[in-house]
C-alpha cells in the first residue's frame, strides 16, 4: 500500500469571502444528511465550495475523494502556489483495486488520483464508485464519496451517478458532488440529490437545473442563486423542506 500522505492544513484563502462561521453552517448541512441522502455543492471557482467540504470532512469517518488533480494540486502546494490540496492518504485507482481492503477501515481518508486523460474520468469514477458500494459500512458508518470536479466526467459515468444517488442507503454510501458548473452535471445525476449547497452559477443551463430540481411554488431557489454574490451565506436546498 502507499505510504500515508503528508497531512496538508485545511486553511480560508484570503480569496475565499466567506465568512467561517457561514462555511461551519454548511459543513453542519452537509453531515446532517441522513443514510440515503446524496449532496451537490456547486459554485464558480475561488468561490469556497471545495473549503465547505474540506471543513466537513474532517467529521467523517471514512472519507474516499475522488480527485482528478488531486497528485497535481500537492505538487503545486508544495512549489508554492495557493493550492489548498485534500489531506489523506494519495491513492491511484489501480492501487485501491488491488488493494480494497483498505476501505473497510475506519477511519481513513482516501484520496484518488486517476493518473489519466479526461475521456476516461467517467470510467475510472465508475469502477471507484462500483467498489465503494461493493464495501458499504454499517448503519452509521458510512463511506462518504466526494466526487471532485464532476462536471468534467458526470456525462461519462451517468449511471454510477445515478445508482449511487438513488441507492446510497442500501449500499452505505454518501455522495456528494462537487461542480463549478450545476448545468454541467447531468440531470440523471442530479435526480436523486437531496441536499444542494449552491454559491455562484452564471450559464442558463445551471439556472435550469436549479429550476428543474430545486424549485417549487414557494421556493424559487434558482433565482436565489442568481442573486447570489460574494460576502453572501452559502444557500441551502434539502429535499421536502
Amino acid at each position: 500500500m502507499p505510504p500515508a500522505a503528508r497531512q496538508l492544513q485545511i486553511v480560508a484563502p484570503e480569496q475565499k469571502k466567506l465568512r467561517p462561521a457561514d462555511v461551519g453552517a454548511s459543513a453542519d448541512f452537509l453531515l446532517s444528511m441522513q443514510e440515503g441522502g446524496a449532496a451537490a455543492v456547486v459554485g464558480l471557482p475561488r468561490t469556497g465550495k471545495g473549503w465547505i467540504v474540506k471543513v466537513a470532512s474532517q467529521r467523517m469517518p471514512r472519507l474516499v475523494v475522488f480527485d482528478p488533480y488531486g497528485s497535481r494540486d500537492r505538487l503545486e502546494s508544495e512549489r508554492g502556489h495557493e493550492m489548498f490540496p485534500w489531506d489523506g492518504d494519495l491513492w491511484s485507482l489501480r492501487e485501491l483495486l488491488d488493494h480494497p481492503d483498505a476501505l473497510d477501515c475506519s477511519p481513513m481518508r482516501i484520496i484518488v488520483d486517476p493518473h489519466l486523460p479526461r475521456k476516461k474520468l467517467g470510467q475510472a469514477f465508475s469502477a471507484l464508485a462500483t467498489l465503494c458500494a461493493k464495501t458499504g459500512g454499517p448503519p452509521g458508518d458510512p463511506i462518504w464519496l466526494v466526487a471532485e470536479e464532476a462536471s468534467l466526467y458526470s456525462r461519462e459515468s451517468t449511471e454510477a451517478f445515478l445508482e449511487l444517488t438513488s441507492g446510497s442507503a442500501h449500499h452505505g454510501v454518501k455522495p456528494i458532488i462537487i461542480s463549478q458548473s450545476i448545468g454541467m452535471v447531468t440531470l440523471y445525476a442530479m435526480r436523486h440529490v437531496t441536499h444542494i449547497i449552491a454559491l455562484n452559477q452564471s450559464a442558463d443551463a445551471d439556472f435550469e437545473n436549479l429550476r428543474k430540481h430545486c424549485n417549487s411554488p414557494s421556493n424559487d431557489f434558482a433565482a436565489a442563486v442568481a442573486a447570489w454574490k460574494p460576502g453572501d451565506r452559502p444557500l441551502h436546498w434539502r429535499l421536502g423542506a
